[in-house]
């Protein structure tokens, strides 16, 4: 059985095929980046929230030092701005007039797996994983990309930093307490049948059924990964 693991786009990825992944494998390096905030509407003097019609990128493209950015016509004159950095367009805030860009720094740092397995097979985009035993469940309201070794939680479930930290909690309901608990002792995210009690900042995704809920807690995998385009859970062993 395969699960696919999808890669960073930028980055130097770390792991082979071949390879045995744990925990504490090192999966990929990435430069540090910051953004930078440019008042566009008062570089070309134009309006704020007309901004968008003057820029010659959208939110997402790459950007080049010395790359004209935004372009302001008129009978007279035209009035242009050449980028100052090199990154990715990441906002454009039509009330202020202003961008954001991603810049990556000469700083770099090493993300460790999320993940364990056997690397099956490396594809531009994607790690595909070798495992056992796999089951995949539909979820809903997930917006990031997350998983980690799975804490099942049962009545007689000892709760502390050692089971919790990495950790994905699974569980049909967690009151406010427990969660700002688990959270406090780096929970790495939570797979839940009924809404959260407090508003987190930690991962976080929900079963579409108790069947699927009752099922996972039955055969107790050991690692799980959540995928937020179509909030899919995969729980693998």
């Amino acid at each position: 059985m395969i699960v696919s693991i999808p890669v960073p786009e930028k980055g130097k990825l770390l792991v082979k095929v071949g390879q045995s992944v744990d925990f504490n494998t090192p999966f990929y390096e990435d430069q540090v980046a910051h953004e930078v905030k440019i008042i566009i509407s008062d570089k070309i003097h134009a309006p704020s929230k007309k901004i968008f019609q003057y820029l010659k990128k959208v939110v997402g493209e790459t950007v080049q030092k010395g790359e004209t950015l935004a372009e302001k016509k008129s009978l007279l004159n035209t009035t242009r701005y050449k980028s100052e950095w090199e990154g990715i367009l990441k906002e454009i805030n039509h009330t202020d007039g202003s961008i954001l860009i991603e810049v990556a720094t000469s700083k770099s740092f090493i993300k460790k797996a999320f993940f364990s397995g056997e690397i099956a097979k490396i594809e531009k985009g994607t790690v595909h994983l070798k495992v056992n035993k796999m089951k995949e469940y539909e979820g809903k309201e997930s917006e990031v990309f997350f998983g980690g070794r799975v804490f099942y939680m049962r009545k007689d479930a000892e709760i502390n930093e050692e089971s919790i930290d990495g950790a994905v909690v699974v569980t049909e309901l967690i009151n406010g307490y427990t969660q700002i608990k688990m959270e406090a002792l780096g929970a790495a995210g939570f797979v839940t049948l009924r809404s959260l009690g407090e508003k987190t900042g930690t991962s976080h995704v929900l079963f579409k059924t108790i069947k699927d809920y009752e099922e996972s807690m039955k055969y107790s995998l050991p690692y799980c990964i959540v995928y937020p385009l179509g909030s899919k859970i995969v729980f693998y062993g």
